[in-house]
């Protein structure tokens, strides 16, 4: 039977291997600064590109007007604005995965 502390160590030698480093307070509050950082660039991204036009491409679908039963309701498809930047992501994981190798 193990004691308490060799079972500590065993978990935690364990959790050091899947990991690569020791998992604690301080790791979360930096995971959770780096997540914070990606939206606020995917959403300073998306303001961007809104004010370029991105989402204004045929193919965005927008449903409703001020006559609809629910007033001020709109659904909104970016279809075409998803597509285009489905293909750029492809190409650009492509180019960099090409270039790896």
């Amino acid at each position: 039977m193990l004691s308490v502390v060799q079972r500590d160590t065993i978990i935690s030698e364990e959790n050091q291997w899947l990991t690569g480093m020791e998992f604690g307070p301080q790791q979360i509050g930096k995971w959770l600064v780096l997540f914070g950082a990606v939206i606020v660039t995917a959403g300073v991204a998306l303001m961007v590109l809104g004010k370029m036009g991105l989402f204004k491409l045929p193919g965005d679908f927008l449903f409703g007007s001020k006559n609809w039963p629910l007033r001020g309701w709109r659904i909104y498809l970016p279809l075409g604005s998803c597509i285009l930047i489905s293909v750029i992501l492809t190409l650009l994981f492509w180019l960099i995965r090409y270039l790896r190798s």
